[in-house]
Order: structure tokens, then C-alpha cells, then sequence
């Protein structure tokens, strides 16, 4: 286990949001001297840190099918499932669960068929006891813990413009159920993007009363 401080916390913070910030520019951010920056992410933050990487829209490379999948198998079979669903192309992230489920597998696909041939070749190879699919509709937010300083890590001098950039208030990625125990065909409730709020409407400050001199 490390432990951190708020110096060393708001480092994270900055390389969180961008892993490929120069080491002037986060100097300048954290007040931090470059030296001392370069010493602590080649030895401080080598533990820490797992992987340099980037987010992408899967749906800009026709992959527009993500499912979130849940499954239960029996137990001598988990191993098995495991190796099978880490060492499968389409898996993007695989999870060990609890709560009735053994895995929590994020797969994405070009489309619903390929999808669908992906469960069934897994219910045909190993004895799978349940279920769950969840079509994800839309990304509201990811990888965004520690990526934004607390108010105790940045003082005014501090803040850049992505601390002060918000995105949408949810914390929760708009997910589809589907029936429990099927994954196929299912139907995906469209989502109609959110009213756009009113501007509001200024009124014209009150004209300045006349100073005593001027009434003279």
C-alpha cells in the first residue's frame, strides 16, 4: 500500500486528465520543481501507476455494440471461463464478482449478430448457469476518480481550465436491462438527449443615485 500526500495526490490528478502532460507544464500547475516531479513518477508513482493509455469512441470505429455481460458458472468451470473470456479480443475489461454472479465482462462488437454469436458460443462451451446483459446506451463518465484535485490540493493560482470544466452531474453510465436470463435480440430504449437549460435573463442594474454635489 502508498501513501500519498495532497502534493503528490495533485499530481495524479493532473496526469489522470492528461498522461501525456509535459513536465514544465505540470510544474507550473503544482508548483512543484521538475526535479523533483521527474524523480517521483520514475520512483514514487512506478507502483502506482499501472498503465499510460487512451480512451476511445469505440462507436467512431463501428464498434457501436457494448454490453455489460454478468455471468454465473459452475464452480470447477471458472477457471476455464476465465482464461477463455481474458484471452478473448472483443473483452475489454473482465471483472471478478459477487452477489449471485462470478464475472463482470465489458465486450464490444460491430454489431448485435456478432454480439449474440459471442454468447452463445460461451453457453455452448461451458455449463453456464445465468445471465445478465446490459446494453450501454450512452458514456456519461469514465475513468474519472482522482482526476479532478479536491478543493484542499488547488488554490485559485492552481486551477487550469480543465478544473473548472464540469461534465454531465452523473456518475453512472445509462444502461439497458434486459430480460434475466436471455442476452438476445434485446430491445434498447432509445434516450432522448436532455432539455438544454434556459439562459437566464438578465435585468439592467439600477441607475446610481445622484451624489449630494450633483443635486446641488
Amino acid at each position: 500500500m502508498v501513501e500519498l500526500g495532497q502534493k503528490e495526490l495533485l499530481v495524479i490528478a493532473y496526469l489522470r486528465k492528461n498522461a501525456r502532460m509535459r513536465l514544465t507544464q505540470l510544474s507550473r500547475f503544482t508548483h512543484i520543481p521538475v526535479s523533483t516531479l521527474y524523480d517521483q513518477i520514475a520512483r514514487r508513482y512506478n507502483n502506482v501507476i499501472s498503465k499510460y493509455t487512451i480512451l476511445i469512441d469505440f462507436a467512431k470505429l463501428n464498434y457501436g455494440t457494448r454490453v455489460t455481460v454478468m455471468l454465473r458458472v459452475q464452480k470447477e468451470e471458472k477457471k476455464a471461463l476465465e482464461g477463455f473470456l481474458f484471452h478473448h479480443s472483443h473483452v475489454n475489461s473482465l471483472y471478478k464478482i459477487n452477489n449471485g454472479y462470478d464475472f463482470m465482462v465489458d465486450v464490444v462488437f460491430s454489431s448485435l449478430f456478432h454480439f449474440e454469436q459471442f454468447i452463445d458460443h460461451i453457453e455452448a462451451r461451458f455449463p453456464i448457469l445465468e445471465t445478465r446483459c446490459y446494453h450501454v446506451i450512452e458514456d456519461l463518465k469514465r475513468e474519472e476518480f482522482l482526476a479532478q484535485p479536491l478543493p484542499s490540493l488547488s488554490n485559485s493560482r492552481q486551477k487550469s481550465s480543465w478544473i473548472r470544466e464540469k461534465k454531465s452531474p452523473s456518475m453512472v453510465e445509462h444502461l439497458s436491462p434486459v430480460d434475466d436470463s436471455s442476452c438476445h435480440a434485446p430491445h434498447v430504449p432509445r434516450l432522448s438527449p436532455p432539455p438544454s437549460p434556459h439562459s437566464s435573463q438578465t435585468k439592467d442594474p439600477p441607475a446610481a443615485e445622484p451624489s449630494p454635489k450633483e443635486q446641488e
